[in-house]
């Protein structure tokens, strides 16, 4: 991943990855996230889409069926002490 300083206090956050399964190429994907951190001064705050192109045939969640590795939204505000 790699980070940017866009302005003052704001920051552009960049990731892309590859998660290869041995002896099954189905269970490969690539991911992904852009997002973007703000510094405000008390908070630190992160908003975020990530996503993938895993294979929803193999990644979903066995007790509901639904697929694991869809495109999302995370949001986030942390402090540290």
């Amino acid at each position: 991943g790699a980070n940017f300083e866009l302005v003052d206090k704001l920051t552009l956050n960049l990731h892309a990855g590859h998660q290869e399964v041995k002896n099954f190429d189905d269970g490969t994907y690539d991911d992904w996230k852009v997002g973007v951190t703000y510094d405000f001064g008390v908070v630190v705050g992160s908003l975020s889409v990530v996503g993938t192109n895993a294979d929803e045939d193999v990644y979903y969640s066995p007790d509901n069926g639904k697929f694991l590795g869809k495109t999302g939204v995370v949001a986030t505000v942390s402090k540290t002490f």
